[in-house]
């Protein structure tokens, strides 16, 4: 788990006020416990985002990725998507 050469962590969230707790709990131990850092964090729904981004510092790099009602199934759509991002 410490070797950075063969491990890194994402961390998959959504943007609310428990899991947002969760998620700053749990990079607190991968940095105090283990040594590591999250290599990002990604969030889906971005209005819920904007609010807690606001009133909360996020201590890795982020992706914010608006809430999709069907997943994306065609190229077309994964590049509207990264556009987005």
């Amino acid at each position: 788990m410490k070797n950075l050469d063969k491990t890194s962590y994402i961390i998959v969230a959504n943007p609310e006020p428990l899991p947002f707790y969760e998620v700053k709990e749990i990079i607190k131990t991968l940095r105090e416990i283990h040594g590591v850092n999250p290599g990002l964090l990604i969030m889906s729904g971005s209005e819920v985002f904007d609010i807690i981004s606001e009133s909360c510092e996020i201590p890795v790099h982020h992706a914010c990725i608006p809430l999709l009602n069907k997943p994306p199934s065609s190229l077309y759509e994964v590049e509207a998507l990264t556009r987005t991002i």
